[in-house]
């Protein structure tokens, strides 16, 4: 192996070796990345869970004045005809 080729070689595996480096390196950000993703869809999910709570709560509440509005109306068209 002359100067020249053994010159190649090394280039060829630097480059290499590099290349490999660096593709760690974009798979360990991306990792990041989509850990950061993750973890805001996990809050996003922890926000839109509070608010579907509160909304039950509403709507159990709305459900529970109407069934005794109707109750009370009920009431009063009994007594109405007595």
């Amino acid at each position: 192996m002359n100067a020249s080729e053994s010159f190649a070689a090394a280039t060829h595996s630097l480059t290499a070796s590099r290349s490999a480096g660096l593709l760690i390196d974009m798979m360990k950000i991306d990792a990041h990345i989509r850990a950061g993703e993750y973890l805001a869809a996990l809050g996003a999910a922890a926000a839109l869970e509070s608010n579907i709570h509160a909304l039950t709560q509403l709507l159990t509440a709305i459900r529970d004045v109407d069934a005794h509005a109707e109750k009370e109306r009920q009431q009063s068209a009994e007594a109405g005809r007595e």
